[in-house]
Parts: C-alpha cells; sequence; structure tokens
C-alpha cells in the first residue's frame, strides 16, 4: 500500500484547521455571533394552547438567509424549512445560488413539541426529509383536510441515532378548522397547514426531490457569511477527496468518527476493506458533484451533504449518489459520522 506523502499529512492538518474555524459559525445561533436578526412585525400574539405565546416572525429581512442552507445544487429549485419553534414554514426559491423567500406560513406542529424519538411521543422530529408522495383529501379522513405531503421519516439518521415512528406528513386542516387558526400545537407529530396554503404548495414540490427541514429553531446569517461557511464546508470535502486519492487508507479513515457507519461497515472494517482494495490500485481519482450542504438541525453542530461522486481508479470506475453526516468534535475537527448510497 502507498502512503501518502508527510508533506501532504502536514497540508491536510493545516487546510482543517482553516476549515474548522470558518465552520465555528455553524455551531452556535447567528445572534450570538453578532448578525443582526430579522426585524419581526410587532403585535400582540394570540395566547393559544394552553399560555403558549406564538411568537411574531413576519416579515423576514431581505438581507438574511437560513442557516441551514449553505449550498444548494442547480437542479433544486425550491426548499421548504419548517421553524417550529416560531410556528412557520417558509418556502425558499433557489436560483443560481441564491435563495429568494417566496411565502411565510403559518404551521401547526405536535402536540408535545418537537425533537421525535419515539413512536407515539405526540413530537415532531428535527431534521431534514424528503418529500415522498401526495395523497388528495379525497383519499384520505377528513382529518387530513385538502391532502397530504408524506416524508421519509425516520431517516438514515435516526435509524442511526435509534428513533422510531411513522407516517410523518405535511397536510392539511379538518372541516372542523377551516375558518380559524389551528392551535399551534395540536397533531400527533405531523406539520399542519391552512388548506389554502397546503394547496398552494403543488406548483413547487417535486417527489423524491424537494426537501422539507423540520429546524427546531430557524437561525438567520448575512449572504456574505453563508458563502464563507459554505467554502469552509467544501474545503472539507475537498480533504476527505485528498485522502482518498492518496491511497492511504488509514488517512482516509481517519476522516470518520470511531463509531461510524461507513455504507453498513463499522470503521475497523472500513479501514481493512480500504487498505485491502488499495493495495491493488496505482491511482484513484474522485470527482463530486450535484454538491448540497446543510446545517442540520439541532443541538450538535453536524452537516448534511449530499453529492454525486464519481470514483475513476487503475482497475475500477463506478458513480453514485452519496449522503454524508458531519459532526464536529470537542476539539474542533469535523469528521463524518454517517455515510450511505442514495
Amino acid at each position: 500500500m502507498q502512503s501518502a506523502p508527510a508533506a501532504l499529512r502536514v497540508a491536510l492538518a493545516a487546510l482543517r484547521g482553516a476549515a474548522a474555524g470558518l465552520l465555528l459559525t455553524l455551531a452556535a445561533p447567528a445572534a450570538a455571533q453578532g448578525v443582526p436578526q430579522p426585524v419581526f412585525a410587532p403585535h400582540s400574539p394570540a395566547v393559544l394552547d394552553g399560555g403558549r405565546r406564538l411568537e411574531p416572525v413576519e416579515p423576514i429581512a431581505a438581507t438574511h438567509v437560513p442557516a441551514n442552507l449553505l449550498a444548494l445544487p442547480q437542479t433544486l429549485r425550491h426548499v421548504l424549512l419548517a421553524d417550529l419553534e416560531r410556528n412557520r414554514l417558509f418556502l425558499y426559491a433557489h436560483r443560481g445560488g441564491e435563495l429568494e423567500l417566496l411565502r411565510s406560513m403559518y404551521l401547526s406542529i405536535g402536540r408535545a413539541g418537537y425533537g421525535k424519538q419515539v413512536e407515539g411521543d405526540l413530537l415532531s422530529p428535527v431534521g431534514i426529509y424528503t418529500i415522498v408522495d401526495w395523497l388528495p383529501g379525497e383519499r384520505l379522513p377528513p382529518l387530513y383536510g385538502d391532502g397530504a405531503w408524506p416524508v421519509d421519516y425516520p431517516n438514515a439518521l435516526d435509524h442511526y441515532e435509534g428513533r422510531t415512528g411513522h407516517g410523518i406528513w405535511l397536510h392539511g386542516n379538518p372541516p372542523a378548522v377551516s375558518g380559524r387558526r389551528r392551535a399551534p400545537r395540536s397533531s400527533e407529530g405531523c406539520l399542519t397547514l391552512a388548506n389554502s396554503d397546503l394547496r398552494g404548495l403543488a406548483d413547487f414540490v417535486r417527489l423524491r426531490e424537494t426537501p422539507l427541514i423540520f429546524a427546531d429553531r430557524v437561525d438567520w446569517l448575512q449572504p456574505g457569511e453563508r458563502v464563507a461557511a459554505a467554502a469552509a464546508a467544501h474545503r472539507l470535502l475537498e480533504q476527505w477527496e485528498v485522502a482518498w486519492e492518496s491511497l492511504d487508507a488509514e488517512e482516509l479513515a481517519s476522516f470518520y468518527w470511531p463509531e461510524a457507519r461507513i455504507g453498513g461497515l463499522r470503521h475497523a472494517d472500513f479501514l481493512a476493506r480500504k487498505a485491502q482494495v488499495n493495495a491493488g490500485k496505482d491511482w484513484i481519482d474522485v470527482r463530486l458533484e450535484d454538491v448540497a450542504i446543510y446545517r442540520y438541525p439541532g443541538p450538535q453542530p453536524r452537516l448534511q451533504v449530499d453529492f454525486t461522486q464519481h470514483y475513476d481508479s487503475s482497475n475500477y470506475a463506478a458513480s453514485s449518489r452519496k449522503r454524508q453526516y458531519w459532526e464536529e468534535g470537542r476539539d474542533g475537527r469535523w469528521r463524518i459520522l454517517l455515510e450511505t448510497e442514495l
């Protein structure tokens, strides 16, 4: 097996330090970094749902973008972002790398709040999901109003961390709620919209493509800060590519947490497999396309990265769509917790 030169290891370590410094912006809310927050319309929010007050959240300042959406591929035209704490659903258009807020809608969530762990806990999940189907209202009980958009909860990270449950939908309101606002916490874990808002999403949703992000609370960045954080994340990916191309299995394995799962393999099995495979190669070339980078919602500083990987080597070539979940450690270094094929 060919080892990476010492100079390569030094360069990788320096790059990791530079990227980690910029990615610190991902670990803390924008307000804590001195970023001006959106100016919300003043009004007296109604007292609803056992005394819980709804935070006023409109309008969002045009100069701010959500921290969850760091980089999106050109093919992805729209993203739905739910702020579970503020009971809002935002619809963003993506054009040429820029984000435009198209709509902000009132949203109801699970009766027990958010942070779903087990089936039946009446919590809405926190995570990044994809809309996978459309179920028209005439095929459903009246509870679901004009229809429902099911999402792919639980995702790979949910499975990895042992979360259970199913049937998480974005759906409408029953006729009994028509004409008045539903309580902010009133479902069994689904997200619910006014039927008119639900119907208005039809032109923007592509099944198995459109993300629906369930964020515990949305933080906001100025565009320049978003660009810097995305560039830092891209550098992490570039370092990972260089480590793979080096033919040094140990260097590549160092990009994964010891408890990681990589294509279904445990860390030690992945290292052994790569060492065996790389011993029979003269060179490797890895190229990534259609990269999407999200700051993963929740308390841990994490990234979700999706990309198409083109792998070429002296004796094998293949292309595949992959997803990685990166997590920052206490030492400030980012490593991959989970890697799967899509």
